[in-house]
């Protein structure tokens, strides 16, 4: 965890939300992170947008009009504003990560790749807040992407076996092995 807090530039993006935003942060980081797929920039620069943006955001219908304006976030607009008007919960850090992975399960779909990153995103928002380092359960999968997808395939497995693998034998959660696998991904990009 101290890893992410460390190294990953969306985590440092989703503080700066939470000290714009304060509780209100959980609920919006949450909303962003379903529509955050087919991105027309990096995930690290569209989260980095919203945190600069974050301002004028107080609901869903402000993340709409942020999302119509956005220059991280082009593609499939109408799919993703379809998804933010479904998006009809109120989320504080009182809840476990269990619990927000069953609700917005509920909005989504259980194993989709965006509500598991939807509790990825919440749990950074929450761990902003309260400074309270409460690592991810095992039972929220991996958010199997493209990206994921591609990486399984050059071992010949599937990602869902590949990265459940990875997790069991390194008992690093799920959405930790996550962070640290694109993270590091990422920065052979560079």
């Amino acid at each position: 965890m101290e890893w992410e807090e460390r190294y990953d530039p969306q985590y440092q993006s989703v503080c700066k939300i939470v000290k714009k935003r304060g509780e209100r942060a959980l609920t919006l980081v949450a909303a962003n992170a379903v529509v955050c797929y087919q991105l027309s920039s990096t995930g690290e620069q569209y989260w980095e947008e919203l945190a600069d943006n974050v301002d004028n955001i107080t609901n869903v219908n402000d993340l709409v009009r942020f999302l119509k304006r956005s220059k991280g976030n082009r593609r499939l607009l109408t799919q993703k504003i379809k998804r933010l008007h479904k998006f009809n919960v109120h989320l504080s850090q009182h809840l476990t990560y269990e619990a927000v992975w069953k609700t917005l399960g509920n909005l989504y779909g259980l194993n989709k790749k965006t509500t598991v990153f939807a509790v990825k995103m919440f749990g950074y928002a929450k761990r902003c807040l309260t400074k309270q380092r409460t690592p991810f359960p095992h039972s929220i999968p991996f958010p199997i992407d493209s990206r994921a997808q591609r990486f399984a395939q050059r071992f010949n497995i599937s990602a869902h076996i590949l990265f459940s693998t990875l997790s069991s034998k390194t008992s690093i959660p799920p959405l930790h092995l996550d962070s640290i696998i694109w993270n590091r991904w990422y920065e052979t990009l560079l």
